[in-house]
């Protein structure tokens, strides 16, 4: 959506006389403009616009409303980012630990230099695993009910 697209919008509608847009911003995957407009009461108001990514749009009044959406966005933003860091953190520390756990059987018992060995080299195919291939899902079998 352009600017001469997003004016039209808040042009008129409701008895809304615009001042100005201001524009775009982006918020994840959406487009939000805003406007200031004088209402049908002539006071001062601003609205805005949110632009889905199909160019379907939503228009909020008041700024309560619009923070709500926005709230849920960014909610929904922050989670996916946790996710995405905790994919590369915990086969990160696992590793970590299991190399620990590896020097401590190779320098003070001597007699489990084979097993440390073992340990290190499945801790390594599990971490490259996880990171690969992400986090293990139950496999489902046919009938199964959940």
């Amino acid at each position: 959506m352009r600017k001469a697209e997003a004016k039209q919008i808040f042009e008129g509608r409701n008895g809304d006389n615009l001042y100005d847009a201001y524009g775009p911003s982006k918020l994840g995957n959406k487009i939000v403009w805003e406007g200031f407009v004088k209402d049908a009461d002539k006071e001062w108001q601003a609205r805005y616009i949110l632009v889905n990514p199909d160019k379907s749009y939503e228009i909020y009044e008041d700024f309560q409303a619009f923070m709500l959406e926005v709230g849920d966005l960014y909610d929904g933003l922050e989670s996916k980012r946790l996710r995405e860091r905790m994919m590369v953190v915990m086969p990160a520390v696992a590793l970590l630990v299991a190399i620990g756990i590896c020097a401590y059987l190779v320098v003070f018992k001597e007699n489990y230099s084979a097993w440390a060995a073992a340990f290190m080299f499945f801790s390594i195919i599990a971490s490259a695993c996880v990171l690969y291939f992400g986090t293990y899902k139950q496999p489902r079998l046919p009938g199964a009910s959940t």
